[in-house]
């Protein structure tokens, strides 16, 4: 019986992870995402539509996002974005690889300092003489 290969993940970019994040459980339109990042990082970041309406054309071709029209009833139309199933499963697949990834970092921090080494070392003598 042939074995099931396993498929590569998706690597997300910056500002798609960003974006499918905004959209974790919400739908948003252009202006939304611009004031949403501006107001996130206290204004110390910043994306002009040249770059989010590329991005997010190219995550609905990857089938992370979807958008329908607004319903409004004065103005221009809106595109409002929503994440789909799979979206969320690769932005979660991201956040796991990424909780994971911080707490290897944190057990290498913690066994890398001479002190921390000791410690380690005292309770592995601890532990294998009961």
């Amino acid at each position: 019986m042939p074995q099931k290969q396993k498929s590569k993940p998706v690597v997300l970019s910056e500002l798609e992870k960003t974006l499918l994040t905004l959209l974790n459980g919400q739908r948003l339109y252009g202006t939304e995402f611009v004031d949403a990042i501006r107001e996130a990082s206290d204004g110390e970041r910043e994306i002009g539509v040249g770059s989010l309406y590329p991005t997010l054309t190219r995550m609905e071709k990857k089938g992370f996002v979807r958008w329908e029209w607004g319903d409004e009833t004065s103005g221009p139309r809106r595109k409002y974005y929503f994440i789909t199933p799979y979206g969320k499963d690769v932005l979660e697949k991201d956040w796991r690889f990424h909780q994971r990834l911080r707490d290897y970092v944190s057990k290498e921090e913690m066994t890398s300092s001479p002190q921390a080494k000791a410690q380690v070392d005292k309770v592995q003598k601890l532990s294998k003489a009961r």
